[in-house]
């Protein structure tokens, strides 16, 4: 019985030596017959071994192969059978404890083959972009010894990964990572832009303390995003955000009701007060949730620039009691269905001028009751004197604020006209936001022709509609990112706030019937502006307005100057 005991665990063993002893043996053979063997073992330092092969592979196979299971039952099979059948006959488990392990060598190989060149090549690119990109801690790393660089937490599938923490190079500049995130995002996100893990309680997102860092491929763009009432009713969503899109990073967190799944909805905040009930109810959300009054746009024909519009359209009419919405568009298609909600539209330079110059006045009527109350914030006036947030929606600015050709009548009034409402933008782009009056204006190219540098410098909402040319992006973000939005699926917008973050989403699509089937079911009147204070203020003002200057277009200049003293 001893005997047998002993017989069998020589054969066990067997079982795993006799690969080994066969590779030495033949080695020893090779190395007496060849005379480069240290030529060669410096021509290709990631060259392995059969044994080493032979050990990775059946490594991989037990411990990460899909289906580890199968090759863990015939590891165990394969291993005992020799010690078994040595129990019965020496002669055949001789060779069988000869052939079995090579058997089981072939068998592993061919199952895990494909799926392990996939990863190893996966490694091999991530340590190669790693190279490149932020650099290595270990210059010796190499496709099989990587352990200085990467950890890869988990997989998506055989070739793409979920989840991988990084060992940070002390050389990297941390002000780089954004563009870093992009870039691999772009190289191994498959569609799933990765985002920086805050949820781990060892490293704190990027931890340059200890160089480590962990990212998280998020959930792929969706192709179509619909607009639905939920995005301005729920108690999450505040009245000075605006909501534009879904995203995978950034945003405002939702849970979609239908789903179960979280969403990130990407907006602007106009006041702040949306940064505020997020911080209040311990919700995290990035830098891009801050206040950020004024706004600029930019898209080209078929972008989803009116779309876009749209959204920030219903966000008004919607929160009518927060909001008073104003248009200007030259195009006058757009912006011009909004009068029969009552909203005050100019379509013509006269009436793009009045618009503008009456709501700069308004502003400054503001800041004057601000001044005798004592009090810096729009926000803290008494509700006896309170008044509606005011946006200012400017739509086709190009054709608005470009210069005028021409040197007759028309062209010099327009002229004026175009002097005096830049001003008026300028102004409130500048002193807008203590008084609660916002501006938004889109432009297909918004060149310093058309945005002076004063607005543009204001503006720290930055909108990209759709994919932009290089040079049209540069206008609009100071960076090519406009550039990366691709051009299908149609809708995709890139966001960018105070110059932080650049965050591409599925722009939400509403028809343009949206805003009045919601008052139907709010039982709510069409014309949901009408007869209010403001409506009747702008009217009275324009009216005099319009009489001083027939006034003064019937008198001489000297009478008409007396006339004003």
């Amino acid at each position: 019985m001893e005997l047998e005991i002993l017989q069998f665990f020589v054969f066990f063993i067997l079982y795993f030596s006799i690969p080994y002893i066969f590779y030495m043996f033949f080695v020893n053979i090779k190395n007496q017959l060849s005379f480069n063997k240290r030529a060669k073992k410096q021509t290709n330092k990631l060259q392995l071994n059969y044994i080493e092969k032979t050990n990775l592979y059946r490594k991989y196979g037990l411990s990460t192969y899909s289906k580890k299971n199968t090759i863990r039952a015939l590891f165990i099979v394969f291993s005992i059978i020799p010690a078994a059948v040595s129990l019965v006959s020496l002669v055949v488990a001789i060779p069988l404890v000869i052939i079995l392990p090579y058997l089981f060598i072939f068998i592993n190989r061919t199952l895990i083959k494909r799926e392990y060149d996939e990863k190893e090549n996966t490694i091999d690119r991530i340590l190669t972009f790693k190279r490149k990109e932020m650099g290595l801690i270990d210059t010796e790393s190499n496709k099989y010894n990587y352990n200085a660089e990467f950890e890869i937490l988990e997989w998506h599938t055989v070739k793409d990964i979920n989840k991988i923490k990084l060992f940070l190079p002390v050389t990297f500049d941390p002000l780089y990572k954004d563009l870093f995130l992009e870039k691999f995002s772009t190289q191994f996100g498959d569609g799933r832009p990765f985002e920086i893990d805050n949820t781990d309680e060892k490293i704190k997102g990027w931890d340059t303390g200890i160089g480590q860092v962990i990212l998280t491929a998020q959930k792929p763009l969706p192709t179509m995003a619909t607009w639905d009432k939920r995005y301005l009713e729920d108690p999450t969503i505040q009245w000075s955000f605006f909501p534009l899109g879904i995203s995978s990073k950034g945003g405002v967190p939702l849970i979609n009701p239908e789903t179960g799944e979280e969403e990130r909805i990407v907006g602007f905040d106009l006041t702040g007060d949306q940064r505020k009930y997020c911080d209040k109810n311990k919700l995290h959300v990035d830098s891009d949730i801050t206040a950020s009054p004024m706004t600029l746009i930019a898209g080209g024909t078929g972008g989803g620039k009116s779309v876009a519009q749209w959204n920030i359209m219903n966000g008004c009419l919607a929160r009518y009691k927060d909001w008073t919405l104003f248009g200007i568009d030259m195009k006058k298609v757009e912006l011009s269905q909004l009068r029969k909600y009552g909203v005050i539209v100019g379509t013509t330079m006269k009436e793009a001028r009045d618009i503008a110059c009456y709501v700069q006045k308004v502003m400054m009527d503001r800041y004057e009751l601000m001044e005798k109350l004592g009090i810096n914030n729009w926000e803290d006036i008494p509700e006896e004197h309170w008044g509606p947030a005011i946006l200012l929606l400017v739509d086709e600015a190009g054709e608005l604020l470009s210069k005028i050709a021409g040197k007759d009548d028309t062209a010099k009034e327009n002229q004026a006209y175009q002097d005096e409402m830049r001003g008026a933008f300028e102004s409130i782009a500048r002193l807008g936001r203590a008084s609660r009056v916002f501006l938004v204006m889109a432009a297909q190219r918004p060149d310093a022709d058309t945005i002076s540098m004063q607005l543009r410098n204001n503006m720290s909402n930055r909108l990209a509609c759709g994919h932009l040319d290089p040079n049209i992006s540069h206008m609009l973000f100071a960076t090519p990112d406009g550039a990366r939005i691709p051009g299908n699926p149609k809708g995709r917008i890139g966001v960018k706030i105070h110059g932080g973050q650049f965050i591409q989403a599925q722009g939400f699509y509403s028809k343009t019937d949206w805003i009045e089937k919601y008052f139907k079911e709010n039982n709510l009147p069409i014309n949901i502006y009408g007869n209010t204070n403001i409506q009747q203020d702008y009217a009275e003002k324009t009216q005099a307005d319009d009489s001083i200057e027939d006034l003064e277009a019937e008198m001489s200049e000297a009478d008409f100057d007396m006339f004003k003293a």
